[in-house]
């Protein structure tokens, strides 16, 4: 994981916002750093090769009281929202990239446990949000945590890692 620490500035993570253009260097992206205790989105903005930032103001909703060594560097993109796990909790980081507004999401009691480790993913047919256990290298996806998803549907599937 690489976190750049500078003036109490942390920088965690980056990630892709839009692409303007296919065959063109064009591209928003989000740069997350945390910023005393606060979360903060710096924007780059690159136009054909052109790059401009724009700093948001810090978030006056979310205060990270912990070390940000804790987030994963990377970042999961699932129902609209990015989000960044946050190791031994039962919380992670949810970033709206419409509005650049942070927020912390609960994860599910049954994956509460600080000493679970768990995924975030979201289903391919309707974009729906879901958490996943992870033990021993191995991804449980139970269907029930997906929201909305009738019991008739629930099941066990196992990914190897």
């Amino acid at each position: 994981m690489v976190i750049l620490r500078c003036c109490h500035r942390s920088v965690v993570g980056v990630a892709l916002l839009s692409r303007a253009h296919l065959t063109r260097l064009s591209f928003d992206a989000v740069c997350f750093t945390v910023d005393g205790d606060r979360p903060r989105a710096w924007v780059a903005t690159v136009r054909d090769g052109d790059c401009t930032w724009r700093a948001m103001p810090r978030s006056e909703d979310v205060r990270v009281d912990f070390d940000p060594w804790l987030f994963e560097d990377r970042c999961v993109r699932a129902a609209g929202d990015i989000y960044w796990h946050i190791c031994n909790s039962s919380r992670a980081l949810k970033l709206d990239p419409r509005t650049l507004d942070f927020s912390y999401l609960p994860v599910p009691a049954e994956l509460g446990d600080r000493f679970k480790k768990y995924r975030i993913g979201e289903t391919p047919e309707d974009k729906e949000l879901f958490f996943t256990p992870y033990i021993h290298q191995q991804l449980v996806i139970t269907m029930d945590f997906v929201e909305g998803l009738p019991k008739s549907k629930n099941k066990d599937v196992i990914l190897v890692m």
